[in-house]
């Protein structure tokens, strides 16, 4: 399979609203699981993963790209069905 059509079916996500170490851990986890992590919300970005402190332009910029924004708990989710 090309290169590029991989990397369009892959999912990414991007981390806002969490303290710096949590942050830091949300990443590796969500790279062990190969999830491709953004630092900023992109017109191919799956998820937006909001933390308590979420920023209001990227929630706002998500939600006009129709981005699925998810809570940390969600993402949790994801990685133990994705496991099963």
């Amino acid at each position: 399979m090309p290169r590029q059509l991989l990397l369009d079916l892959a999912i990414s996500v991007c981390f806002t609203g969490f303290p710096a170490r949590e942050k830091a851990i949300l990443i590796k986890l969500a790279a062990l699981h190969r999830y491709i992590v953004k630092k900023s919300v992109t017109k191919k970005l799956s998820y937006l993963i909001t933390g308590p402190n979420a920023g209001k332009s990227k929630l706002r910029k998500a939600a006009g790209q129709d981005t699925i924004i998810i809570s940390i708990d969600d993402f949790l989710s994801l990685i133990k069905l994705k496991t099963d």
